[in-house]
């Protein structure tokens, strides 16, 4: 499996590559009256609104300002594009099945995570993306989004 690492507020986490799109530079984001406190807001993709969630805030760390170094990672899921915001994004990297730690047998309570490798220089988690946001989370985002397409 291919993997990029980002780095988060200092932490370092793996996406999986097959559900990259592309790293952009991140831009201003525009609040989202109504959605869940992960989602910082959205921003216009090349004419497409994209959602954007900020992982430290899944994590149970305060929200900050976006800086002008920070990235965007656009991943796909199998209902939207999402754009995850990172410090950065540092490596692809390949990680064999046989060192991947499946997230259950990690920590039962890993619902949002693929898996853990370890690495040489540490454990790398690894992200579901398709776990970012709830079911019930998606709905919120669904009725925010509709509710700001009436609005504009």
């Amino acid at each position: 499996m291919q993997v990029i690492a980002v780095r988060v507020r200092g932490e370092t986490f793996g996406l999986p590559a097959q559900n990259v799109v592309e790293i952009i530079r991140a831009v201003a984001v525009s609040p989202l009256p109504g959605s869940p406190t992960v989602i910082s807001g959205v921003i216009n993709v090349r004419g497409s609104t994209v959602v954007v969630i900020d992982p430290a805030v899944r994590f149970g760390k305060p929200e900050t300002p976006i800086k002008p170094d920070d990235n965007f990672v656009l991943i796909t899921t199998a209902t939207r594009t999402l754009a995850v915001r990172v410090d950065i994004a540092e490596d692809l990297i390949d990680v064999n099945d046989d060192i991947l730690t499946a997230a259950k047998s990690a920590s039962p309570a890993a619902d949002k995570i693929h898996g853990v490798a370890a690495m040489p220089d540490g454990a790398l988690v690894i992200y579901d993306v398709a776990a970012f946001l709830s079911q019930a989370e998606g709905e919120a985002v669904e009725k925010a989004l509709a509710n700001a397409a009436l609005a504009s």
